[in-house]
């Protein structure tokens, strides 16, 4: 018989090259992100406070005015039109205040005023 090593049964797993030796920590990419947040709010904290400081050195100070008086103009009559003498005219007049002083003496309040019932065979049941 020949000396040859007989076929192994055994089944020994294949592991990918790309997985084996990763035993470090799983990701460092949000450390990334904090220190990149972190940056952008230094940059914007460090802009206002520029900014701030500009604003207040290139004010100048505040002029205060005496205030001026108020001008009080007292209206004049005007000459009244030749409508305002005619007789249909003053009618008219008369008949606004009566108008006005009926309105102003209306009471919306009245029960006799109530809105109609409608019935209409709509089929709802209650």
């Amino acid at each position: 018989m020949d000396n040859q090593a007989a076929p192994s049964t055994e089944f020994t797993p294949v592991i990918p090259p790309a997985t084996q030796g990763t035993a470090g920590p799983p990701h460092q990419k949000p450390k990334v992100w904090i220190y990149l947040i972190a940056v952008i709010l230094l940059i914007f904290t460090v802009y206002m406070v520029f900014g701030m400081i500009r604003a207040s050195t290139n004010q100048e100070p505040a002029q205060t005015t005496a205030p001026t008086p108020t001008v009080m103009v007292t209206p004049t009559a005007a000459p009244l039109s030749q409508i305002t003498q005619q007789s249909a005219f003053t009618e008219f007049q008369s008949n606004v205040a009566t108008l006005s002083a009926a309105i102003a003496a209306f009471t919306a309040n009245d029960p006799t005023l109530a809105p109609p019932t409608l019935v209409l065979p709509l089929g709802f049941t209650e």
